[in-house]
């Protein structure tokens, strides 16, 4: 029984984390073949916690690194790319971080689906704008 309940509180994790993301982005107008996903993910609540007050102290985290090449790549391509994932604060800094790395960089051609809470989303919706990323926000399904 314990390993029932124990398996209820993991988080979305792998293929399941992208199909969510991937219907979430479905509902955005001109979505299609040409997206791409980029699941944010932590082995638990305190890994998230911990990767979240790393970001906000030290900077730009590994994850952050690696989407915005993705951002950069998508941009330059017109791909829609869908970015989410179960821990709103993270997938906010994570993703703040990225466009932070992008700094200078054209982003105009780049729309990002931000898989979270609105809450979580107002500001990188404020810093999305001020590169010019079309950021559209869904709820995770």
């Amino acid at each position: 029984m314990l390993l029932v309940l124990a398996g209820c509180a993991t988080p979305l994790q792998g293929a399941d984390l992208d199909q969510k993301l991937r219907e979430a982005g479905s509902s955005v107008r001109g979505f299609g073949k040409e997206s791409s996903t980029f699941p944010i993910e932590a082995d638990s609540r305190m890994a998230a916690w911990t990767l979240e007050a790393e970001a906000r102290q030290s900077g730009p985290l590994p994850q952050s690194r690696q989407l915005a090449r993705r951002m950069d790549l998508a941009a330059k391509r017109h791909v829609t790319l869908i970015v989410g994932g179960p821990y709103p604060a993270l997938t906010r800094e994570i993703v703040l971080g990225a466009i932070d790395v992008n700094a200078g960089k054209p982003m105009k051609g780049l729309v990002l689906v931000y898989v979270g809470s609105a809450e979580s989303a107002k500001e990188v919706r404020a810093a999305a704008a001020k590169v010019g990323i079309r950021f559209v926000q869904r709820q995770l399904p």
